[in-house]
C-alpha cells in the first residue's frame, strides 16, 4: 500500500514546489538566486553545469571507491562546547577525532543535486572570491569554485588528512585553489586582514550555533556589499535551526532563504530591520524536521 501512495505523495510535493516557485518573480524575491531555486524543482540545468558536476561526481566516485580505508576527521560536538555567548575573542574547540572510512568522507559533501545548486548560486551572483569554512574532501568547494566568475578560492579544512585529499581533488574543477589546513580561527586570524572583500561566504564544518554565529561575525566586516552567505545544515540539529532562528533577525541581511538544508542570505553593510524571509522548503522538498547527528549518540 505505502509503496502505491508514494508517487502520489512526490506528485503533490512537485506541484506544491512548483507553485511555490512561480509566486517569487516579481514579489521581491533576489534575481540572481532564482536560477538556483528553480534548478531545486525542475533537477534540469544547461550542459555547461551538468559536465562540471559529471566529472565532479567521477572524483567523488573515485574517492569512495577506496571503501573501508579510514580517514581522520574533526567531528562538529555537542553544543555548549563553544559556551552560550558570541564574543570577538571566542574560540570554538574543535570537535572530537573520529575516523571515517573513505566511502563516508566521499559521501559527506553535498550531493549532486545541493552541489548544482551552490554552483548557479556563485555563477549566477558572478561571485569572483569565494571563502569557504569546512572543506572535507574539496566535493563542495569544487561545485562552488569551478563557477567561471571564481578568481580565489580559499577553503579552510581542521583536519590534515582531508586537506590532503582536499588538495587533490579541488584542482580538477577549480582554477585558483588554496587548502589552509588549520583550526578556522587561526587561520582566519592570518587571512582576515589580507583578503579582498568576499563575494560568496560558505559556512561548515562546526555546526553548533554558537560557533556559527562567531564566525559569521568574524567574517562579517570582510564581505562586499550583497554578498551571498550560505549557512550549511541549518536543520542539522535543534542547536544549529535554533541559530538560523537568530541569523533570519541579522539586521545586515536583505534576504534570509530557509532552504531546510542550508540558509542563504543576501548581506548589507548598513542596515537596521530584519531581513525579508523565504521559507523555501517546499521547493527543496524538504520537511520542518531537524536532525540527531549521529556521532553525538554516544
Amino acid at each position: 500500500m505505502l509503496n502505491a501512495v508514494r508517487p502520489f505523495v512526490r506528485g503533490a510535493r512537485k506541484l506544491v514546489a512548483k507553485s511555490k516557485l512561480r509566486s517569487l518573480p516579481g514579489n521581491g524575491f533576489p534575481q540572481s538566486v532564482l536560477p538556483a531555486a528553480a534548478y531545486l524543482v525542475s533537477e534540469k540545468t544547461d550542459e555547461r553545469a551538468e559536465k562540471i558536476a559529471d566529472r565532479i561526481e567521477a572524483e567523488r566516485d573515485r574517492l569512495a571507491s577506496f571503501g573501508s580505508q579510514k580517514v581522520d576527521i574533526l567531528y562538529s560536538p555537542k553544543p555548549g562546547s563553544a559556551g552560550s555567548t558570541v564574543t570577538a575573542d571566542l574560540r570554538p574547540s574543535h570537535g572530537e577525532v573520529m575516523q571515517f572510512s573513505m566511502e563516508q568522507v566521499a559521501r559527506t559533501g553535498k550531493t549532486r543535486r545541493w552541489g548544482l545548486f551552490m554552483h548557479l548560486l556563485a555563477r549566477e551572483h558572478r561571485s569572483a572570491n569565494i571563502l569557504e569554512l569546512g572543506t572535507c574532501a574539496g566535493i563542495s568547494g569544487s561545485y562552488i569554485g569551478s563557477s567561471p566568475h571564481c578568481q580565489q578560492l580559499r577553503t579552510i579544512e581542521g583536519s590534515p588528512a582531508l586537506a590532503e585529499l582536499a588538495r587533490s581533488v579541488l584542482p580538477l574543477t577549480v582554477s585558483n585553489p588554496t587548502v589552509i589546513n588549520a583550526l578556522f580561527d587561526e587561520a582566519l586570524d592570518d587571512i582576515l586582514p589580507v583578503i579582498e572583500p568576499i563575494d560568496f561566504l560558505f559556512i561548515d564544518g562546526h555546526h553548533e550555533k554558537i560557533a556559527t554565529l562567531h564566525y559569521w561575525q568574524r567574517v562579517r566586516p570582510k564581505l562586499r556589499d550583497g554578498a551571498i552567505v550560505v549557512f550549511d545544515d541549518i536543520s542539522w540539529s535543534q542547536d544549529m535551526r535554533d541559530g538560523w532562528n537568530e541569523l533570519v533577525r541579522e539586521p545586515h541581511f536583505s534576504h534570509a532563504m530557509d532552504f531546510g538544508i542550508v540558509g542563504v542570505c543576501i548581506y548589507r553593510t548598513a542596515g537596521t530591520k530584519p531581513p525579508r524571509q523565504w521559507d523555501l522548503r517546499a521547493i527543496a522538498g524538504v520537511g520542518k524536521g531537524v536532525g540527531n547527528p549521529h556521532g553525538w549518540r554516544n
